[in-house]
């Protein structure tokens, strides 16, 4: 019930990408990294690597589809957790990209 709940409080329907190559990847100046869900107002990203990120840091980015297409990304960090950080965006994915 309460997960029920909670996915009712969503505000934006997330797309969640399963394990393995179909995920897509997150470019940024502090590497790449797989995307493991994307909404129309952010996503979530797999970062192994301790302090790569940081709370309110500034991120603009690539995130590159497998099908080859890209959309550009702006953001900030708002939520690190030991494996996966979120990025609210403050530039979309446009509807092409979904």
């Amino acid at each position: 019930m309460n997960e029920e709940l909670s996915r009712e409080r969503r505000r934006f329907f997330r797309l969640p990408y399963p394990e393995g190559p179909v995920r897509p990847t997150l470019l940024t100046l502090n590497g790449s990294f797989a995307v493991s869900e994307i909404s129309e107002k952010g996503l979530r990203f797999i970062c192994r690597r301790v302090a790569t990120f940081k709370m309110n840091q500034h991120i603009n980015g690539v995130v590159r589809f497998q099908n080859g297409q890209t959309c550009p990304i702006q953001g900030v960090v708002m939520r690190l957790t030991a494996m996966r950080d979120s990025l609210p965006l403050q530039r979309y994915p446009t509807q092409s990209h979904r």
